[in-house]
């Protein structure tokens, strides 16, 4: 609402101020001064005025910030959401609409709420600071302290995260018709019964670290009253999503102890996939995911979902998410592409384990509920080797660049003495796409040199043990005398800069040919030298 009066009042200032240079030069000149008027004055005019016009677009609801903005507008508002994008990223491009509906949404129910993006692909100095590495990457700054957003990429979801967010950590209830309103939500809510200090002490703490449902208070009185079921208090209670059924845990009501307890019970036995479930699963050290791939349209899909049900209510655990997906569409389909699965490889059983990198652990037996089990049982002992994901080696591959593959990475990089320098890259990375012909150029003119050899891997479909590259592009020098502990290339991304780079810090000598040009430079300073000493020594032997 402020920034969207302000814009307005900007506008205004800018017409006004153009239009008073126009009158202010025609009225000092004659008639005939008026073709020979101070053209530049009404230039400058016109062009702050529609520079005025293209920063502050009417149409938008979401505040662009720059390098120069960022730390004002971050200081100045207490709560503002900052999506840190790059134009050219397709995840963007997909998530800007309902960024915009958001704060479209914001601005008209009249939230103190502050919806911004910042272009991280040109203003790389506070993408630089904030360790900004993919896109889009969203944040919600409350008095100046960030909090990373993990949920849904929609409207709704943007909304539901800065509500909870800036709420208190949790809600007490004093009259009934509040209770009966709590009830009738949607969503889970988590509620404390008949507390004492210390009980209510860890309810806050869980409420400060679960942000995903709002949590509440009551004294005994109330609770004996609305809950006559239950008998033993303090207790802690889950009520569940729009239905009179809860889940109630009546003993050790630690921080840790609740955490688990709505982490278990709020979500179904078999989950679909969603952004909330792979958050869930995705971030470091979080569940594991047991994930079926199979074909919604496929005649065995019924027996096979069957028998996961089976499995799942066999080895339900706090650690497990089960998951069962198709192929196809929206972000089914980009899961399946992540973790390398496509139709042609259906019905597929993966397990998800995310900790430095993510692990992936595929199942290559009969789809029974029991040679599964015997398959989950033997993961839980360290028994099962990981599936790393890799494309076929390619059947041409001469170079200048050659290609490496997640099962050549071994042969062609580590299991040598030559000097390998690798480009670590996403065929969706822009950047990867500006440096490509450079790098390219740069492997051409050093390809006479045996013991070096130029090469790149597309990371999200080649995984590497031990290389667990999150930003692109990575450029790597693997050594030839030490290999386990590669120099990452942190310089300018122009030819003469690597070049540099691999010549000082390769094992094995680096030659590079002279360019014709620099030859003919050669030649002229050599023969405007000699030109000099033979006058020289002609002038001597006079």
């Amino acid at each position: 609402f402020f920034f969207s009066s302000r814009r307005r009042h900007t506008r205004q200032r800018s017409v006004s101020w153009a239009r008073r240079c126009v009158q202010e030069t025609v009225s000092t000149q004659s008639t005939w001064d008026l073709f020979n008027m101070n053209w530049s004055l009404l230039f400058v005019g016109i062009l702050a005025f529609s520079l005025q016009l293209s920063l502050c677009d009417a149409n938008s609801f979401v505040l662009e910030l720059t390098d120069a903005t960022f730390s004002e507008y971050i200081e100045k508002n207490p709560i503002i959401m900052v999506l840190f994008y790059a134009p050219w990223c397709g995840k963007s491009k997909e998530f800007l609409p309902e960024y915009e509906k958001a704060a479209k949404l914001i601005h008209s129910i009249k939230k103190p709420f502050v919806l911004a993006k910042l272009d991280a692909s040109s203003e790389t100095e506070t993408a630089d600071k904030l360790n900004i590495q993919m896109f889009p990457v969203i944040k919600l700054f409350l008095n100046k302290t960030s909090i990373d957003y993990d949920k849904e990429h929609n409207a709704d979801a943007v909304l539901r995260f800065i509500e909870r967010a800036i709420r208190p950590p949790s809600v007490e209830i004093i009259h009934k018709d509040e209770i009966k309103a709590v009830k009738e939500a949607k969503g889970f809510k988590c509620l404390l019964l008949a507390g004492d200090e210390k009980n209510l002490e860890e309810h806050i703490k869980t409420a400060k670290a679960i942000k995903d449902f709002p949590f509440y208070h009551m004294n005994e009185k109330m609770a004996k009253e609305e809950f006559a079921d239950i008998k033993t208090f303090p207790a802690f209670v889950l009520l569940k999503a729009g239905k009179e059924e809860k889940a109630v845990l009546a003993e050790n009501l630690t921080k840790a102890n609740i955490e688990e307890f709505v982490q278990y019970n709020t979500f179904p036995l078999i989950s679909g996939i969603s952004q909330e479930i792979l958050g869930q699963v995705l971030k470091p050290f979080g569940r594991i995911g047991i994930v079926l791939f199979r074909a919604d349209a496929d005649k065995k899909t019924k027996t096979i979902d069957q028998e996961f049900q089976k499995l799942a209510e066999t080895h339900k655990s706090i650690k497990y998410l089960f998951i069962k997906s198709d192929v196809k569409g929206g972000i089914q389909e980009k899961a399946a592409k992540y973790v390398g699965v496509d139709e042609t490889r259906l019905p597929i059983l993966v397990i998800w384990e995310k900790k430095e990198d993510l692990r992936r652990y595929e199942y290559k037996g009969e789809f029974s509920a029991g040679e599964m089990g015997k398959f989950l049982i033997a993961f839980k002992e360290g028994k099962v080797q990981r599936t790393m994901k890799t494309e076929d080696e390619p059947t041409e591959n001469k170079g200048p660049v050659y290609k490496v593959v997640g099962k050549t990475f071994e042969r062609d990089v580590l299991e040598n003495t030559m000097d390998i320098f690798v480009k670590f890259y996403a065929t969706w990375c822009g950047h990867c796409k500006s440096l490509a012909p450079i790098y390219e150029s740069m492997a051409k003119k050093l390809s006479a040199n045996k013991n070096l050899k130029v090469v790149e891997i597309d990371v999200p479909t080649n995984e590497i043990s031990g290389h667990n590259v999150q930003s692109f592009p990575t450029l790597k020098l693997f050594a030839g005398n030490n290999k386990r502990e590669p120099i990452t290339y942190e310089g300018p991304r122009t030819e003469e800069a690597m070049i540099d780079f691999l010549k000082k810090n390769c094992f094995n000598p680096i030659e590079v040919p002279v360019t014709e040009a620099k030859k003919q430079q050669f030649f002229i300073l050599f023969s405007h030298h000699f030109s000099q000493e033979k006058k020289f020594a002609s002038n001597r032997i006079r």
